[in-house]
Parts: structure tokens; C-alpha cells; sequence
């Protein structure tokens, strides 16, 4: 491989690596929460394990549900616009979980406000890596997929 090759592998390979840490930072903060979550659902909503487990589980049923509407929308859209307004939603999150435990609100209300969090994550997971794995392929093109990947 020639010198040029191979600053041209590793110039391309650069913004590939960024998107790739920008989708750790999410699944990294996504995650810090998993193990509060069922613990604020029993103890301070005082609800049952199936509304425990209802809480956990939706936000993966979710995600499949909204993943080909993130496809659509980075093939219509672009992947970078849809990369970024995934992490605008994942971002709501935060905002929907603050209020479920700050607000002075019933339980079912903050338990909505629960579940409304956990179905932004999973919209905003499913646009920030649709969109980034497409994104990822248009910086290296289809030589070189299995990077992306």
C-alpha cells in the first residue's frame, strides 16, 4: 500500500472513529440508567414487577418498532440530519426522566412520564444509529462496509 493510500484510509477512517464514539457516549448514558429504573418503578411508585418489567422491556419493543421508520428517514432526510436529531431525542429523555422524579404528580403519572422517556430513547436510539451506520457508510463507501459494521 502506498503512503497516499494510506493517508487516505486513515483521513477517512478519523470521522468514522467520532461517529463511532458519539454511538458509545449514548448506549454508555442510555445504560447508566437500566439498573435505577426497575428500583424507582417498585420502590418510590410502588408499583408491581410487571410494571417493572413493562417499563424495561418496552423501550426494546419500541426500538424495533421505530427502526424502518429511521431508514426511511436517513435515506430521505440524510444520514447526518437524522444522526442528530437522535441525539436530540435521547436528550428529551432526560428531560421526561427529570420531570417523572421531580414533578409532585401521582405515580401513574410519573410512570408515564417513565415510559414516555424510555419510548424517546428508543426513537432517538433507533435514528442516532440508523442514521450513523448509514452516515459511516457514505465517509468510507461499500469497499469497506465491514468497517462500519
Amino acid at each position: 500500500m502506498t503512503q497516499s493510500a494510506t493517508d487516505t484510509q486513515a483521513a477517512s477512517t478519523l470521522p468514522l472513529a467520532c461517529a463511532s464514539l458519539a454511538i458509545f457516549i449514548t448506549y454508555l448514558t442510555a445504560g447508566l440508567v437500566l439498573p435505577v429504573i426497575p428500583l424507582y418503578v417498585h420502590h418510590e411508585l410502588s408499583l408491581n414487577n410487571v410494571m417493572v418489567g413493562t417499563t424495561v422491556g418496552m423501550q426494546f419493543f419500541a426500538t424495533l418498532l421505530t427502526r424502518g421508520f429511521a431508514g426511511r428517514r436517513a435515506d430521505r432526510r440524510g444520514a447526518k440530519r437524522t444522526t442528530q436529531q437522535g441525539m436530540l431525542a435521547i436528550a428529551l429523555v432526560g428531560v421526561a426522566y427529570l420531570a417523572a422524579v421531580l414533578l409532585p404528580a401521582p405515580p401513574l403519572v410519573k410512570f408515564a412520564l417513565l415510559a414516555l422517556g424510555r419510548f424517546l430513547l428508543s426513537f432517538g436510539e433507533s435514528l442516532l444509529l440508523t442514521g450513523n451506520l448509514t452516515w459511516g457508510l457514505g465517509l468510507v463507501g461499500a469497499k469497506r462496509s465491514g468497517l462500519v459494521m
